[in-house]
């Protein structure tokens, strides 16, 4: 049995780092990358590169304890705006596609759009039999 739980954890670890963890991070990064460049200097790598240094050797003279509460942090908050962006991207994915609640067959109610336009009667022509003049003159091979 052991290995069976074994194999799920690492799934289900697989499964959070994808759906989560990634994204988080990422929005994170971009977040923390716009409050250091700010909007005037948004494409400037050389701060980036320059804050992300001074950065680097701030927590490298901390002791272990900080470094590892600081990373277990990130993830965290990560995972936070993962989960967040998750559940406004299933709000907002509801909401562009029209995948509202609406009355069942049954229900006796209407939707807002079946009490506006009244029903449409399906129009079908009858077919007419195709004639020689339909086609055109004849012209020889």
């Amino acid at each position: 049995m052991p290995p069976v739980l074994d194999q799920l954890g690492e799934k289900l670890a697989e499964k959070w780092v994808s759906a989560l963890a990634l994204p988080g991070l990422l929005l994170v990064g971009a977040s923390a990358c716009a409050a250091v460049l700010g909007q005037g200097r948004a494409l400037d790598a050389g701060l980036l590169i320059e804050e992300a240094g001074h950065w680097a050797t701030t927590v490298a003279h901390w002791p272990v304890v900080g470094q590892v509460a600081a990373v277990a942090v990130t993830l965290l908050v990560a995972v936070a705006m993962g989960m967040f962006v998750r559940v406004c991207s299933d709000g907002a994915v509801r909401v562009w596609t029209g995948d509202w609640p609406h009355a069942g067959p049954g229900s006796g109610e209407t939707c807002s759009a079946d009490r506006r336009d009244p029903p449409r009667q399906p129009t079908v022509r009858p077919r007419r039999r195709a004639t020689a003049a339909d086609h055109g003159p004849h012209r020889p091979p």
